[in-house]
């Protein structure tokens, strides 16, 4: 069968926003009639395809014609099997998916991994209320389940080989390998896999809603079969992915595998267009089609076009509604459905609806300022991180951080603080109306046409939940501003102007806005506040160059010494674990615990 083309992703149709029930989804920038293609997610992150099926679908474009094999197979990765609907297809996936040998190689060792175990009951945990599924379900809280996770960490790492005793998940055991191989591909020096721009990226995939405790209390016999595949994995997997085969990136996967994870299905002889769907071939995550939420009267289909997931209007749409898809069967008695989607994805339809990752965070009723507040993990908190989006983002999108930071012990004591920025028209973006925190005319000439009037508003709102902040208790200079990109350039304007002593300033990917008014805003208070800033040489939004010349001026013109600079080569408009990993080491220097 030949390759399907899979068609660009469509523009000026949708944009991502905040929605009223938490969270972020997709929404109609103007009236969208019906059967209008509307989004593409043209690969996924992960997948995983069911063994019975995989020399019936083609591991590149999932074409499967249940019941007959495909003809074609890889040169390398055999004992793993994958197998191909055409030459194109297998050289694809050659080309972008298996760059370097190592998801086959990868492959090849679990289905090893896979023949040698023996066949038992995995080990259970060490919490007699984990494995009775009714007292699970009633008592396992987050500090269970960090305390069963840092024994696994510290664990001893098995001898070569030593596969531990039990059956383990092998369509999950697949699916987090194949996202350590694309994680352990990006980090690379010289990427292996960069796949095409529209790839999704680890960054992106760590935005989606993390479900391990609600999962756990569910199934709670599911938390020992993860730890069991955690060191099956250890034990089986090709040295060259250890680095990356920690039990933070393991819990990364498997708690966004639950609540969004696309089936993938058979489909009719269509050229792979349609939407009919019988037998379920293995499932996938696409992270930007995970903004379509969920309701019982959806305005919106996912069509899968081999590869890619894409998404059409079942009927007309006005503009500001938003685009929803079902995530069950609407065939089903009501009861029914909710009750799966509850069970499933986390939710109680009618009340409130999937979010992207919002986790304990919860809006303060006591504040009229939108902003996603995250209490500190160890209780009352003793500082506070306020951190800005960037254009067109959310508070909800940066809060995945605060869970990141969780385990570091010497990040506890953070309450973390992300406000969201007011819907306003984007010169640069031909007007279109999106959380921003000012407007911008240019990304080349920064510095012209500034709009200082929205700026300072911006400034307005940081500085007011700084008050807030210190009102509950922390005081100024324990308090510290941060942001990405467009909330980078918050950051470094808000805290510079700030008259109270801060703990410190922190910018992402951004660039220092009103520069030559700085000179005399800025506040004496604040003159030799620490400052952490990054920037990835490869920006391809805001130029790396702008950023160190943001630096440079900082130092040179406004004398500030406390700057603690890193670059990042190769990094684009992102931020990668190693930068999440230095803004953490600065945050000790600068907000240590208190004894």
């Amino acid at each position: 069968m030949p390759s399907i083309e899979i068609p660009p992703n469509p523009e000026g149709l949708i944009e991502i926003r905040p929605t009223t029930y938490g969270g972020r989804g997709y929404f109609a920038l103007s009236s969208i009639p019906a059967n209008t293609l509307i989004h593409v997610s043209p690969s996924p992150y992960t997948l995983s395809i069911i063994r019975d099926f995989k020399k019936e679908c083609c591991a590149r474009c999932f074409h499967c014609n249940v019941g007959r094999n495909l003809k074609w197979r890889a040169e390398r990765g055999n004992v793993a099997g994958f197998w191909f609907c055409g030459e194109r297809c297998k050289r694809e996936w050659a080309e972008e998916e298996d760059v370097g040998g190592l998801i086959g190689e990868a492959m090849e060792c679990l289905e090893r991994g896979f023949k040698r175990q023996k066949r038992a009951e995995p080990p259970q945990t060490p919490e007699e209320e984990l494995e009775n599924p009714e007292l699970g379900a009633s008592t396992l809280d987050e500090e269970m389940l960090e305390r069963v996770w840092k024994d696994a960490a510290n664990a001893s790492s098995p001898k070569p080989n030593q596969i531990p005793d039990g059956e383990v998940d092998q369509e999950e055991a697949r699916l987090i390998t194949y996202a350590l191989v694309r994680l352990h591909n990006s980090l690379s020096p010289s990427p292996l896999s960069p796949g095409s721009e529209s790839s999704p990226t680890w960054h992106e995939f760590l935005h989606l809603q993390p479900n391990a405790l609600p999962h756990f209390r569910s199934q709670p016999y599911m938390l020992p079969s993860h730890l069991h595949t955690f060191h099956f994995l250890r034990a089986v997997l090709p040295k060259r992915l250890k680095s990356v085969l920690t039990v933070e990136n393991f819990r990364a996967v498997t708690a966004r595998d639950p609540g969004n994870s696309f089936g993938i299905w058979e489909q009719g002889e269509e050229g792979g267009t349609g939407d009919g769907e019988s037998e379920m071939l293995g499932w996938a995550m696409y992270p930007s089609a995970s903004y379509f939420n969920h309701d019982c009267d959806p305005n919106t289909k996912k069509v899968r076009r081999g590869r890619a997931m894409t998404m059409v209007t079942t009927r007309d749409v006005a503009e500001g509604e938003e685009l929803c898809i079902s995530y069950g069967h609407l065939e089903d008695d009501v009861r029914e459905r909710r009750r799966r989607l509850e069970d499933k994805f986390f939710f109680r339809c009618g009340l409130y609806t999937v979010y992207i990752y919002f986790s304990s965070a919860r809006m303060s009723a006591a504040s009229s300022i939108s902003a996603i507040r995250i209490p500190a993990t160890n209780g009352a908190a003793t500082a506070a991180v306020i951190f800005a989006h960037g254009l067109g983002d959310s508070g909800a999108g940066w809060s995945f951080i605060a869970d990141h930071y969780k385990r570091e012990k010497s990040l506890q004591h953070i309450k973390w603080i992300f406000p969201n920025a007011p819907l306003r028209p984007i010169t640069l973006n031909g007007g279109m109306r999106m959380p921003a925190w000012y407007d911008l005319t240019s990304l080349e000439r920064v510095e012209e046409a500034e709009d200082s009037v929205g700026m300072l508003q911006s400034v307005e709102t940081i500085h007011a939940l700084v008050k807030e902040t210190i009102e509950s208790g922390i005081p100024a200079d324990r308090i510290v501003i941060g942001g990405f990109s467009q909330g980078s350039a918050m950051a470094l304007l808000s805290g510079m102007i700030h008259k109270e002593k801060l703990a410190g300033i922190a910018g992402m990917s951004g660039y220092l806005p009103m520069a030559s008014k700085l000179v005399d805003m800025r506040h004496p208070h604040n003159h030799d506040t620490p400052i952490f800033m990054a920037h990835g040489t490869a920006d391809p939004v805001v130029k790396f160059q702008f950023g160190k010349m943001s630096m440079e001026f900082l130092k040179e013109k406004l004398g500030m010494e406390k700057i603690e600079w890193r670059e990042y080569p190769g990094m684009g408009h992102t931020a990668d674990l190693k930068e999440l990993a230095d803004f953490a080491r600065w945050l000790e220097k600068v907000v240590p615990p208190k004894n």
